[in-house]
């Protein structure tokens, strides 16, 4: 691969590594340093709706979503398995308020991967196809030398097409959190819509 830090090959040979144990299609939402508690109250509001059996028409019919919270170190990993429930813009930043950090990144049946992340309330960088953008000068140099594994560029040099493997790989970069498959585990997930504030970042 590039001509990658430690840390970073490190990184990303996680991501493309770890298979039906790591995450999966979806959309993982990290964050820290922060609580389970503030996450879902930044996301979704003081008062979340858990999803209930009543909720599963409305999943089977693409109306509706669900998350699940997992408090990983001093931060939250939260997931939901479509892909197409990832938080608006406004959300994503208001994640990170209060000098946290907090990205997102999704991936769908419809190979679409979005990266972002947002830093002390303010968007850092947001991209639906992170592997197209126009110039990887678009990317902050943080993660550029990661962003560049995956770019399809006028060459078409590409390192992997493993675009979300990066894009976890860039959350995790960010953030410091580590996204772990537990989260699937817990018990209660909450309701969003789907999609969940697409028309807003159009």
């Amino acid at each position: 691969m590039a001509d990658l830090s430690p840390a970073d090959q490190a990184l990303i040979d996680h991501y493309l590594e770890s298979g039906e144990d790591g995450p999966g299609e979806g959309s993982w939402i990290v964050a820290a340093p922060m609580t389970v508690e503030e996450a879902q109250a930044r996301l979704l509001g003081p008062s979340p709706r858990r999803a209930t059996d009543a909720d599963q028409e409305g999943m089977e019919n693409a109306e509706l979503s669900a998350y699940a919270f997992l408090q990983v170190g001093d931060g939250v990993v939260a997931y939901e398995d479509t892909g197409f429930a990832d938080p608006p813009k406004r959300l994503l930043a208001a994640l990170s308020a209060g000098g946290a950090v907090s990205a997102v990144a999704t991936d769908n049946i419809e190979a679409m991967t979005r990266f972002g992340y947002a830093r002390d309330g303010e968007i850092v960088f947001d991209a639906f196809e992170l592997a197209f953008v126009d110039s990887l000068n678009e990317v902050p140099a943080e993660v550029r030398d990661l962003a560049a594994l995956a770019w399809e560029g006028d060459d078409d040099d590409a390192e992997t097409n493993d675009w979300f493997a990066v894009a976890m790989a860039m959350c995790e970069k960010v953030t410091g959190i580590r996204a772990t498959a537990a989260v699937r585990d817990v018990e209660d997930w909450y309701v969003v819509p789907l999609p969940w504030g697409a028309a807003e970042d159009d």
